[in-house]
């Protein structure tokens, strides 16, 4: 009875042991990085998310743009590649002209990357959609009333795209604290709006603000 008695002991040592060692693992699977794409013409398309930024450029481009520095911090300072992001800003404005549905094209011109961290480093969220954004500040293009329950209060920082200037808002559905910037802040921290704050966002031509509340509650300042 003894004998038996300290094997099942040993046996749970052994098991209490493993869930230990799996426990830092798991930790870092859950830590490591992560690339999504999300199609803001169409709240009802999955967002997909990659393991490294280049496949995650390649889907968000459809296959125009397959070599994307997997260093995120890297891919901004890389002119050639920006300029790629860049080509096809009015693709598709010929079918916003005629008024086409938006969610029966193709979703492959970059919109914005929202990055997790400051200095465009970390996670990213990468928006796509059929068309870029017009040359005015007079209205929005595109929006996205809420964000995938994991990057809600997360971005801190970000790029706009395509002539795209992007609004950042406090909480969803557009409302909150909103401070306008350029097409990207490489730090939210030193804002009004702040850092992993964000949990809505609009996009327009040229402009880029952030709002605290729903309903656009709130001034906006532009910076330019």
């Amino acid at each position: 009875m003894r004998l038996r008695t300290l094997s099942l002991v040993s046996v749970a040592l052994a098991a209490l042991g493993t869930a230990f060692a799996a426990a830092p693992a798991q930790a870092a699977a859950a830590e490591r990085p992560r690339h999504c794409v999300a199609n803001v013409a169409n709240p009802s398309a999955p967002v997909r998310c990659y393991d490294n930024f280049t496949t995650a450029i390649a889907k968000a481009t459809g296959g125009r743009v397959t070599d994307a520095p997997a260093d995120v911090r890297a891919a901004l300072r890389d002119t050639d590649l920006l300029a790629r992001l860049d080509a096809t800003a009015g693709k598709g404005l010929d079918a916003k002209a005629a008024h086409r549905d938006p969610t029966t094209l193709a979703a492959d011109v970059l919109i914005s990357i929202e990055y997790w961290d400051s200095d465009f480093e970390g996670s990213t969220y990468t928006w796509t959609a059929p068309w870029g954004c017009t040359t005015t500040t007079g209205d929005t293009d595109w929006s996205a009333a809420t964000l995938v329950s994991n990057w809600n209060d997360e971005i801190g920082s970000y790029r706009g795209f395509s002539n795209c200037w992007v609004k950042h808002f406090e909480h969803i559905h557009f409302g909150g604290l909103c401070e306008a910037f350029a097409g990207d802040d490489a730090d939210l921290r030193d804002n009004a709006l702040g850092a992993d704050v964000a949990s809505s966002l609009r996009s327009t031509g040229n402009t880029v603000a952030l709002y605290e509340h729903a309903g656009y509650r709130a001034l906006s300042a532009v910076h330019r």
